[in-house]
């Protein structure tokens, strides 16, 4: 037997890298956490289970009710489902990151993978592209890693994550061109550890008529179970503005007094807004939605006072402006997704 075959084996069983031959390194390994279960899991019991979808010129004199019909049924501005189809696709790229090496987001240095700095992505909100921002967006985002969603590049989709206080902060930002589908989670927050979440979401295109639903709604949900929620457009129920605060399934909610009800398409909000509108308190622990004393809100500090979020309403944001929204072409500035094997030790 040859000897030198002999001491490689030996050298092997003691040794992997012995004899010339190299172990890849480890690779990336990331665990985005959900968001559907987060915000679902503080979401007043009332607004979940059995659709109900509201019918003609959304005739309902309980917001609660509204908020159920077309933000919680099935429909292209269920926000649920929004979470859940964010959720499917961070699994996906999770599935295509976990054990390859992800340049945009950590490269090694030497046998430790180190984070790259996440580009800082405008937390503005440009209604109609004139380079002068119509309000804040709320949160900065930090993105490392984008990816064209078609070929012809009118559709696309950013992530990366940045570490605040502590927590790894994971970030995913959707745009596309105006005439580009534009329906689902255009901004995401989500903090790793944490119960805290946060979602910009649209729905409608610039061409789109006006007699389909078109939104533009913010949702948050606070580490200490609180649900924040904003919304204006066409067909979604008191368009001309809605403003929501809830924990433990008691909801405050403003509205617009101006078109409190409004049409489909409806032309005009211009005189009143959620922030100055009629108030409700609302026992949302089933569908019934019972209404309550405002003071009882007050009581459990549900105020309009305590909103956190910019309120959306109709004059801040036409029709056309709410559906072109993050109509952005795809940043430069952000590097290409691509995955590879890992290097050698």
């Amino acid at each position: 037997m040859n000897r030198g075959i002999v001491l490689c084996v030996t050298i092997l069983a003691v040794n992997a890298a012995g004899c010339g031959k190299k172990s890849k390194k480890s690779g990336l390994s990331v665990a985005v956490p959900a968001v559907e279960p987060v915000v679902r899991a503080a979401t007043p019991k009332g607004l979940l289970g059995t659709s109900s979808t509201l019918t003609g010129d959304l005739v309902v004199t309980n917001p609660a009710a509204s908020i159920k019909s077309r933000i919680f049924s099935t429909g292209p501005t269920e926000i649920l489902q929004i979470l859940k189809n964010v959720d499917t696709t961070i699994d996906s790229y999770e599935a295509r990151m976990n054990g390859k090496l992800v340049k945009c987001l950590a490269e090694y240095s030497g046998d430790t993978l180190v984070d790259t700095t996440p580009v800082t992505f405008t937390n503005n909100v440009d209604f109609d592209a004139d380079g002068t921002a119509e309000f804040d967006l709320g949160f900065t985002q930090y993105l490392n890693c984008t990816e064209a969603l078609d070929t012809a590049g009118e559709s696309w989709r950013a992530f990366g994550r940045n570490t605040i206080d502590g927590k790894v902060n994971w970030y995913v930002r959707e745009g596309g061109t105006e005439s580009s589908t534009q329906a689902g989670a255009s901004a995401i927050r989500v903090v790793d550890g944490s119960d805290e979440a946060e979602v910009w979401f649209r729905v409608g295109k610039k061409a789109t008529a006006k007699t389909q639903s078109a939104a533009l709604a913010h949702l948050k949900r606070s580490s200490d179970g609180i649900i924040e929620y904003t919304h204006t457009g066409s067909g979604v129920g008191y368009d001309c503005g809605l403003h929501m605060l809830s924990k433990n399934n008691l909801m405050y909610i403003k509205v617009a007094v101006d078109q409190e009800i409004q049409s489909q398409g409806g032309t005009t909000c211009a005189t009143s807004t959620a922030a100055t509108g009629k108030e409700y308190c609302i026992d949302g622990s089933s569908s019934s939605f019972t209404e309550k004393a405002v003071s009882e809100c007050t009581a459990a500090g549900l105020k309009s006072s305590a909103f956190a979020l910019k309120n959306l309403d109709y004059t801040t944001a036409t029709y056309d402006k709410v559906v072109v929204a993050f109509a952005e072409k795809m940043p430069s500035t952000i590097a290409v997704f691509t995955t590879e094997e890992p290097p050698t030790k």
